[in-house]
């Protein structure tokens, strides 16, 4: 049996892997307590998380410009953090919809490529995507049953 995610050393079953983008990793180390924080650490504890080298990047990116006295915690969080890194393309996939923030493609290319089940993020402009898969989800949209 392949595990995608373990718990106390067994495997769960239907793991899914989830893709996480940077608001939703923003939100919940800037505010721990937070409703995305609580719904991120169940996430981790019964499904395989995902980040792409863009995101990775991109998280650098922004605490060292807006919260640069925070860089300490998100390099122990990414240090702790059990993760699939996914490849950011250099070419787009042909069947990704086009997004009105240029920014946000190489995020939603990762995902395709990876093929990721969920694109977990606070970011309306993925939200307005046609595509089948990964199925783009937010917080408030998450559904329950796989949240752990």
């Amino acid at each position: 049996m392949i595990c995608a995610a373990k718990s106390g050393g067994s495997c769960i079953r239907n793991a899914m892997r989830i893709m996480i983008d940077t608001n939703i990793i923003i939100s919940t180390l800037l505010t721990p307590e937070g409703a995305v924080s609580n719904l991120l650490k169940k996430i981790i504890q019964a499904h395989t998380i995902c980040l792409c080298a863009f995101t990775i990047e991109e998280l650098q990116m922004v605490f060292k410009r807006k919260f640069p006295s925070q860089l300490p915690i998100l390099d122990t969080f990414l240090g702790e953090l059990s993760f699939e890194l996914l490849y950011t393309p250099a070419v787009w996939p042909r069947n990704m919809p086009k997004l009105r923030d240029k920014h946000d493609n190489p995020i939603l290319a990762s995902a395709i490529v990876g093929d990721v089940d969920y694109l977990l993020t606070g970011d309306k402009d993925f939200i307005n995507a046609s595509i089948e898969r990964p199925q783009i989800v937010t917080p408030q949209t998450w559904p329950e049953t796989l949240a752990g």
